[in-house]
């Protein structure tokens, strides 16, 4: 995406303070977590160093945990999983401030410090034989929605690719992170007012409900 380039060429300000402060804030909320032994009662039953999704999490939908689990040998590191949560969630962070051209850097640092610290993703650490796929899943979420963005503006195929695959992958992660794409479209679209009008909502539903059809088609296909 030259877009997405572009942005970070002319931002890069933005950038540096968005890791420096996201990095400093996700450190400070999650230290004591990292070096104790403060994890879910499920992961207790599980075990904490390897595990590896089965038909359990097939059965639920997120056969995307499946192949994660299988691309990482089922190796379950307290710190290398929430090094990988970070790093997907700093991400997220970056790509939010550029759906929403947030150029302001007070706008940025609250951001980065609200993304850091957002309790649901506190609660996600403590689940850490699939913390760092739903993370990724959050980060899925917010490409599927720059592609609906990319498309809606400029009719190209291969932004209608992107969100269809992003999508797709979301919820094979993660379904609840659905509500999460539609979400932040509309909250997009709220904000910049020039793009409200019902050809693109109901293109944005269309290309949802492709994605969400597609996701089923492949699940019945598993099951």
């Amino acid at each position: 995406m030259n877009n997405i380039k572009e942005y970070i060429k002319n931002n890069k300000t933005n950038i540096i303070i968005t890791v420096i402060v996201f990095t400093v804030f996700f450190i400070i909320n999650n230290i004591q977590f990292v070096f104790t032994h403060g994890v879910a009662p499920d992961v207790m039953f599980f075990g904490t160093d390897h595990y590896k999704a089965g038909v359990w999490e097939i059965s639920l939908g997120r056969f995307g945990l499946t192949l994660i689990d299988k691309l990482k040998f089922g190796l379950v590191s307290k710190q290398v999983i929430i090094a990988y949560c970070m790093i997907y969630l700093g991400i997220s962070t970056i790509l939010i401030e550029y759906l929403f051209n947030i150029k302001k850097k007070i706008s940025v640092i609250l951001l980065s410090i609200v993304i850091a610290v957002f309790p649901i993703f506190t609660e996600t650490y403590f689940f850490l034989y699939c913390a760092d796929s739903y993370c990724l899943a959050f980060l899925l979420s917010v490409i599927a929605v720059i592609g609906i963005k990319k498309y809606i503006d400029t009719n190209k195929f291969k932004y209608l690719c992107i969100t269809i695959i992003a999508t797709i992958a979301t919820c094979s992660l993660y379904q609840a992170y659905l509500g999460l794409i539609l979400g932040l479209y509309a909250l997009y679209i709220i904000t910049n007012k020039k793009d409200i009008n019902i050809r693109t909502i109901l293109k944005t539903i269309l290309i949802i409900g492709i994605s969400v059809i597609m996701y089923y088609l492949i699940l019945k296909g598993i099951l």
